[in-house]
């Protein structure tokens, strides 16, 4: 029982698909949580200061 070329290749394109959807879905929360996290800082502190808190922020979580 051999496969034909041409299944092959639609499993193929289903797992490219598959692929593209599950990235899109990662990049999208990534996205999400940043915006998210700039939001509650934003909340979080008067305008003022927002933007160095924001820099504080940025670096205290560049370290992991």
């Amino acid at each position: 029982m051999s496969r034909s070329p041409a299944a092959g290749e639609r499993v193929k394109t289903l797992f490219q698909v598959l692929a593209i959807i599950a990235l899109a879905g990662i990049v999208f929360m990534v996205f999400h949580k940043g915006y998210t996290d700039f939001k509650a800082l934003e909340r979080a502190h008067p305008p003022d200061s927002f933007w160095l808190e924001y820099v504080r922020n940025l670096f205290r979580n560049l370290a992991g």
